[in-house]
């Protein structure tokens, strides 16, 4: 059984004036605001879709604490600026990875910084492994997670590749 305890309360990014803390209910509003000032082509490829508008039931779904960890990359007014996702698969031992970043604030590491934190915290929940589905013309999201260890595999469509995190470091690599 994977914990749902509390992360913690405020995660330090070292990015300069920002702050990053698990997502909750009180944040839906700053949450659909970052949404629509992510551009078509951004939501396109966190969401497999350009969504023009966050569904309630996904944000519900990104505060459930047993379903997972989301947390948000606060500028330094407070505006949530990104999204980072840890989504437990089940009794797999493994979630689902997946970070939007809002079109400005896009290569600065955010996202990088983002997979870090949830590879830290995947590790202390005792998952064995993230992984992310993402678009294979999406080839910022694959050089990031591929330079993170990540290993690259095929899906049934063509379109899609999943790439997976190991979180069990030296103990994988034994086995």
């Amino acid at each position: 059984m994977i914990s749902t305890a509390a992360a913690p309360a405020v995660i330090r990014p070292g990015a300069s004036g920002l702050t990053t803390r698990p997502l909750g209910p009180g944040d839906q509003a700053e949450v659909v605001a970052m949404h629509e000032r992510c551009s078509m082509a951004s939501r396109r490829l966190r969401y497999f879709s350009a969504k023009p508008k966050l569904p309630q039931r996904l944000f519900d779904v990104f505060c459930d604490r047993s379903r997972g960890l989301s947390l948000a990359v606060d500028d330094e007014s407070g505006r949530v600026i990104a999204l980072g996702h840890m989504m437990y698969d089940g009794a797999s031992g493994a979630a689902e990875l997946a970070f939007l970043v809002e079109d400005a604030w896009q290569n600065r590491g955010i996202g990088r910084r983002l997979t870090e934190l949830l590879v830290e915290l995947g590790r202390a929940e005792g998952l064995a492994e993230l992984r992310a589905s993402v678009f294979s013309e999406n080839a910022r999201m694959r050089k990031l997670l591929t330079a993170l260890g990540g290993r690259t595999r095929r899906t049934e469509d063509p379109a899609v590749l999943e790439i997976v995190l190991d979180l069990r470091g030296a103990e994988a690599a034994a086995a």
